[in-house]
């Protein structure tokens, strides 16, 4: 619907020029220098179609989970190690975002296969469950479920 809004000409593309202001009505607030990079990125285009719109909202919205996933798992870090106690991760994970069950905590620590000790380095923890998830057809959400 936003995508169909901003395009007054209704030729199914939108100009580059009016790309902020669309991602923007969507709630997304890209910085400076991803703006810059989308830009280079379709510096031969002067409009975007909707495919391409679509790639450019799922490239930021990864962005923004990722983002808000490191800060949650920083805040436990006192000591900027980059090393969290297992039971923080689980609280983490149980309390924040899609919270989620004790059973698909669990089945997160052992998909990325990070939990064998009381810590855990949680860079790694999210690198290695973005892997697992990605490469699952059905999406973060079902592969973290599965069992």
């Amino acid at each position: 619907e936003c995508f169909n809004y901003y395009d007054f000409d209704h030729v199914g593309a939108l100009p580059m020029n009016r790309l902020p202001s669309v991602i923007q009505s969507l709630e997304y607030y890209p910085t400076h220098l991803e703006l810059k990079e989308i830009s280079y990125q379709y510096k031969e285009q002067e409009t975007v179609n909707f495919p391409e719109f679509l790639e450019i909202m799922a490239n930021l919205v990864h962005k923004n989970v990722n983002s808000e996933i490191l800060d949650a798992f920083q805040a436990y870090d006192e000591n900027g190690t980059g090393i969290i106690h297992i039971r923080d991760l689980k609280r983490i994970l149980q309390t924040t975002g899609q919270k989620l069950s004790i059973q698909d905590v669990n089945h997160a620590i052992e998909l990325t296969g990070t939990g064998a000790g009381d810590t855990i380095r949680y860079r790694d923890f999210i690198r290695k469950l973005l892997q697992a998830t990605k490469s699952d057809q059905d999406g973060p959400s079902k592969s973290i479920k599965k069992r």
